[in-house]
């Protein structure tokens, strides 16, 4: 949930000298200079000229804004402090461009996730994109993504900003269980509730462009599913405008060579000729066509955390670089419906009718998938309420039952007499062929 003060109205000397004079009244002494004493000054160093980035004078970063609360021989004091605001606590999570760490809000009292530019990436550039993601996810409202709380500068300088902190796991740890076969994992997470867990994605994903944006990074490392059935969609740094032309910052390849092979290339944001996440682009993208990407690449990169999500592997895996990755891309068609590919050890397969529809969002030819996520979002309400077209024999068996069950529900003795009449001509036909073949 957003934080309802974000400081906009007061300063820290504001604020000091507010809960001052209340201090001065119930101590009964306190004067206004002992207390502009315990304050600390917001003083600042001059900002550097390169990347814009400003300094405390006092080499601290943001410190606590609120008294602390005392009982001082019966009476409520409120007593000034400057503390640490957000106390570092461990690492969550690190990518090319940042670090995200969990820290507790010393004013607040609650946990939050902050994200720090690295200190090596202050580059006009970085912090132009850092400052476009803070922006980014400041137009947006909805519960699908974290909201942000703070933005500020550390001790070393570094910008940073703080959002809400959710204790879950990425849908990256969650695929990974599975793959392991986890037991536990595999009877939480059934086939429908990895498909409900798809329908929040897209949910989140359709508000977004209907906002105007794309997401354009799409993958299981930046889904967040939280332990009372929160699904966040995080990492908004390289979110566009839907049919924009090309990124107005241009893109930096600070992390090595293109044909680097290790897996962390290829799951990892790729800023270069192509900006994004090589094993979830999709073929539009990983040609480098930034002018003018539209929903329908968000639609395939949603179909490729689908299905990787549901068969627990990736129909690119044996590609190991960049270049290989998006070469095949531009030929490489979807697992066909009868596979193995669908096929896991510790699971069933795939249902049939799953198979059908991530085939349609992974279709190389953009006019061949779901025009909008709006659409791609309804189709699945559909199937997994069993409402789909049958498209091969299990599909049709399934649909079959599916329009059949209403039916019992309204008249069970019609569908018991049904069923007996049913049998009944079966065992005459058994008895017919029999006495043909026996000849009698």
């Amino acid at each position: 949930m957003a934080s309802d003060f974000n400081g906009g109205e007061f300063g820290v000397g504001d604020t000091i000298a507010a809960t001052g004079a209340s201090s001065a009244s119930a101590a009964g002494g306190a004067t206004d200079d002992t207390l502009a004493a315990t304050a600390t000054a917001t003083a600042q160093a001059p900002p550097d000229t390169r990347t814009g980035a400003t300094t405390r004078a006092d080499g601290q970063g943001p410190t606590t804004v609120l008294p602390a609360v005392e009982d001082q021989d019966g009476r409520m004091v409120l007593v000034p402090r400057t503390e640490e605001r957000y106390r570092r606590e461990r690492v969550l999570g690190e990518g090319g461009m940042g670090i995200v760490e969990l820290a507790r809000d010393a004013d607040i009292g609650r946990s939050v996730a902050v994200k720090r530019l690295r200190a090596p990436r202050t580059s006009p550039t970085a912090v132009a994109r850092f400052i476009d993601e803070v922006r980014t996810i400041g137009r947006l409202d909805h519960p699908g993504i974290a909201p942000i709380h703070d933005v500020g500068i550390d001790a070393e300088g570094a910008f940073f900003f703080v959002m809400k902190y959710i204790d879950g796991e990425t849908l990256e740890d969650i695929i990974e269980r599975l793959r392991s076969g986890d037991t536990k994992a595999h009877a939480e997470y059934t086939f429908d509730r990895r498909t409900a867990i798809v329908l929040s994605i897209l949910n989140t994903v359709e508000y977004a462009h209907s906002k105007g944006l794309l997401h354009r990074d799409l993958k299981p490392a930046n889904v967040l599913v939280g332990p009372y059935g929160e699904v966040l969609l995080v990492d908004w740094g390289i979110a566009r405008p839907i049919g924009g032309d090309a990124d107005r910052i241009a893109p930096e390849d600070e992390e090595g060579d293109d044909g680097g092979d290790g897996r962390s290339r290829l799951v990892s944001t790729h800023e270069g000729a192509v900006i994004g996440t090589p094993l979830y682009m999709s073929p539009e993208q990983a040609r480098g066509e930034t002018n003018g990407l539209d929903a329908r690449s968000d639609v395939y990169s949603a179909g490729v955390l689908f299905l990787e999500l549901l068969a627990l592997r990736h129909p690119l895996d044996d590609h190991k670089s960049v270049p290989a990755i998006c070469s095949a891309l531009q030929t490489v068609e979807p697992p066909g419906i009868t596979q193995s590919f669908w096929e896991h050890p510790g699971q069933d397969p795939v249902p049939a009718e799953l198979r059908h529809f991530v085939r349609r969002a992974l279709a190389n030819d953009r006019e061949e998938r779901w025009q909008s996520v709006g659409e791609m979002l309804a189709e699945l309400e559909r199937v997994r309420a069993g409402d789909f077209r049958a498209q091969c024999p299990a599909t049709f068996m399934k649909r079959a039952q599916h329009r059949t069950l209403p039916f019992i529900d309204k008249h069970p003795l019609l569908a018991i007499l049904g069923s007996l009449l049913m049998v009944t001509m079966l065992s005459g036909s058994a008895a017919s062929l029999l006495y043909l073949l026996l000849g009698a």
